[in-house]
């Protein structure tokens, strides 16, 4: 037997474990990395109540929201908007009938109304500023009880995570509206 082909096999397989263990090193995270929640993952960014006409109820808006990658920066925002009346205090019955139908005319005048979601950042700068376009929500007896869209826009990662900001800094979003007069 060669003892210097073993010495050198040796050595090579010594070199090699050496060199994957330092690999390995550097694989690892950064003692101060931090996990992140997944920009993936629904996140409930909670409710909006306005009065959008001063004859009528208040309009509660329910905003949803996640985030899918893409390449070069061209990832969407997706996004769940729904709009329904404000509930008053307790109805009877002939009165829920009327409210049923106050509450169905005041959709369809939110319908026809240009709506826009608006995006900020935590210091409460606009991030973004996006036209909604909603849907009528209809009962079984196709009575019109909500408006909602489900919908996306081209946003990348890091404006995504400035509107979703974190615990102790969330970003914050709100509605405006344009009407035409009645």
């Amino acid at each position: 037997m060669n003892w210097a082909v073993v010495n050198v096999a040796a050595f090579s397989f010594a070199l090699f474990i050496g060199t994957a263990s330092l690999v390995q090193g550097q694989a690892g995270k950064a003692p101060d990395a931090r996990p992140t929640v997944s920009l993936t993952k629904p996140i409930d960014c909670g409710t909006f109540t306005t009065r959008l006409f001063s004859d009528s109820n208040k309009v509660i808006f329910q905003l949803s929201t996640s985030w899918i990658p893409g390449e070069k920066h061209k990832g969407l925002m997706r996004y769940k908007l729904k709009a329904f009346p404000e509930v008053t205090g307790s109805q009877t019955s002939a009165t829920d009938r009327q409210e049923s139908t106050l509450d169905e005319v005041l959709l369809k005048r939110v319908h026809a109304c240009d709506i826009f979601l608006h995006l900020y950042d935590s210091d409460g700068f606009m991030l973004r500023s996006i036209n909604v376009s909603f849907t009528f929500g209809v009962d079984d007896q196709a009575r019109v009880r909500d408006l909602f869209t489900n919908s996306s826009v081209q946003m990348d990662a890091q404006e995504y995570r400035q509107f979703v900001g974190n615990v102790n800094a969330p970003g914050s979003w709100n509605v405006s509206w344009a009407c035409a007069p009645d």
